[in-house]
């Protein structure tokens, strides 16, 4: 019996550790925009206390869905907050007028194509979906 269970363990613990595997968060801009972002300024942008991007366009914020691993992934690294924490604070921030919503896409092909569309928009996606059509600024 507890070879079988050593049996089962051996062959399921490597699925589980396949699922722990975290993935490399871009944040990306328009590659036209010739942006370099610190943490600092990538992380003020999405949490809405700076609006302005360093060449002095209004930044528009592009999110994936929330209920994305992603976006969980997203939170964690870029903004050190939980995905609830993070949505009750831009919650709060669009009703009380001092930020207008993120543009929200559903997939990381989605977002490519609004911020290669738009000079001012910043988005992230995951870096394996990275390519000519947007510049990543940093990697999480």
């Amino acid at each position: 019996m507890l070879r079988l269970i050593t049996i089962v363990f051996a062959l399921i613990y490597p699925l589980l550790q396949a699922q722990a595997v975290e993935a490399e968060v871009a944040i990306i801009v328009n590659p036209k925009a010739n942006l370099d972002l610190s943490n600092e300024d990538i992380q003020k942008l999405f949490m809405a206390k700076q609006a302005f991007l360093p060449n002095g366009e209004k930044a528009t914020i592009v999110s994936i869905d929330s209920s994305s691993a992603l976006f969980e992934e997203f939170c964690a690294k870029v903004v050190n907050k939980g995905s609830r924490q993070f949505l009750s604070y831009w919650s709060r921030l669009i009703f009380t007028g001092k930020a207008a919503p993120m543009i929200t896409a559903s997939s990381n092909q989605d977002i490519k194509e609004l911020v290669a569309k738009n000079l001012n928009y910043i988005g992230f996606i995951s870096a394996a979906d990275l390519d000519e059509t947007v510049k990543a600024v940093k990697t999480y």
